[in-house]
């Protein structure tokens, strides 16, 4: 008998059988969807993409509970499933710091990210191949303009000047508008300079200056509050 005609005449016996025995019939259909969804999971685990894999499987696992009596397992799929919680709750939490801060709530954002962070520490995330940059390396690989603008202002409130330092340059070396960041340049400057001036009074601005390497006249008012500064 050729393969073909056998093929089709499997499926016409088994067509037949379901339709003689539906239970069998809605317990075939649905391990063929519950097989599907943690295959698709497990595309997306490869990925590491865990929050839709945690979607996948929690659909299969829905699957299984409605069809109760036709005892669907598959105990490696139930293991990973249960495995990419964990990662898949930090990706979460570094989803919602992406809403945060395209709505300008940028101090929640920043509270967020470092519940992400301690999280990520706790149930060691870095296994699941997943990386948690420091707060300036998100905000200038992810991160938006008025994130970085608002979190170097908060350094300068923290009176982390080297910090806000570090967020100011790079944002105006990434060609941020330096007009747009007058104020917090002009104030950064003049808290370094009270601090300079505190701690080499002897010296003079211009000298002074010059060890920060900020010529450019993107740091233009960042210069000028420094002159003021140390007056």
């Amino acid at each position: 008998m050729k393969l073909s005609v056998f093929i089709i005449l499997f499926f016409s016996v088994l067509q037949f059988a379901y339709s003689q025995n539906p239970v069998n019939s809605n317990c075939a259909d649905a391990a063929i969807e519950f097989a599907r969804l943690n295959d698709s999971a497990i595309v997306y685990v490869k990925k590491k993409f865990y929050i839709t894999a945690n979607s996948y499987f929690k659909s299969a696992q829905q699957i299984k509970q409605l069809k109760d009596s036709c005892n669907i397992v598959n105990e490696e799929a139930s293991n990973l499933a249960v495995s990419i919680i964990a990662p898949a709750t930090y990706q979460t939490l570094i989803e919602n710091v992406y809403d945060l801060q395209d709505n300008a709530n940028f101090e929640e954002a920043m509270n967020k990210y470092n519940i992400a962070g301690n999280y990520y520490s706790q149930f060691q995330i870095s296994e699941f191949g997943l990386i948690h940059d420091s707060l300036i390396k998100f905000i200038f690989t992810k991160g938006t303009a008025g994130f970085a603008a608002w979190l170097s202002e908060f350094y300068i409130n923290q009176n982390k000047l080297d910090l806000s330092l570090v967020v100011h340059q790079q944002m105006l070396e990434k060609s941020y508008d330096y007009k747009a960041l007058k104020r917090q340049s002009y104030d950064l400057g003049v808290q370094l300079a009270m601090r300079d001036k505190a701690k080499n009074p002897d010296e003079n601005a211009k000298n002074n200056f010059t060890k920060y390497n900020l010529n450019k006249p993107i740091f233009k008012y960042l210069k000028m509050g420094y002159n003021y500064g140390w007056k």
